[in-house]
């Protein structure tokens, strides 16, 4: 475990301490924001049944928080109208005062993926044909590039 994760600390959400009759669920959030924007921060946990979530937390100003708060209003509403591709705000809490959205950290299914493995997929398959076309358009010259320039798209993998 890194020392980023090695000091947690454990949030209760702020809308409500119980949901249907049950105790809220609870957050053990990261003291170091995993990554800092201009209107806020970003923070990594798990919720108490053990789900892994990121927390958007609004920054000290208050157009930020009423932002996040109206952020966090139309994400539930294009859910409850059942916009595909929003992804769920499952929770608001409140974070050393300020407003935070808690959402899932890694899809549960596999349709966000989708477009990336297919944009990979093409990527390759381009790579590939672009360099027969260079091969026959070139001859001698694209072979003296290609030891010059031995990758295709990552540099060292492919």
């Amino acid at each position: 475990m890194s020392a980023s994760h090695a000091h947690r600390r454990t949030t209760t959400p702020a809308s409500q301490a119980t949901r249907d009759g049950a105790p809220a669920w609870t957050y053990t959030l990261d003291d170091e924001p995993a990554a800092v924007g201009a209107q806020g921060a970003v923070y990594f946990g798990t919720r108490s049944d053990g789900l892994a979530v990121a927390v958007k937390v609004a920054g000290e100003d208050v157009h930020d928080q009423d932002a996040l708060r109206h952020e966090a209003h139309m994400m539930h509403t294009l859910a409850e109208a059942g916009v595909e591709g929003v992804v769920p705000c499952i929770d608001v809490l409140d974070r050393d005062g300020r407003p935070g959205l808690v959402m899932p950290r890694y899809p549960t299914h596999l349709l966000p993926w989708l477009y990336w493995i297919f944009l990979f997929i093409l990527l390759v398959d381009r790579a590939g044909r672009d360099e027969k076309r260079c091969a026959a358009k070139y001859g001698p010259a694209w072979a003296t590039y290609r030891e010059h320039v031995p990758w295709r798209i990552l540099p060292g993998v492919y």
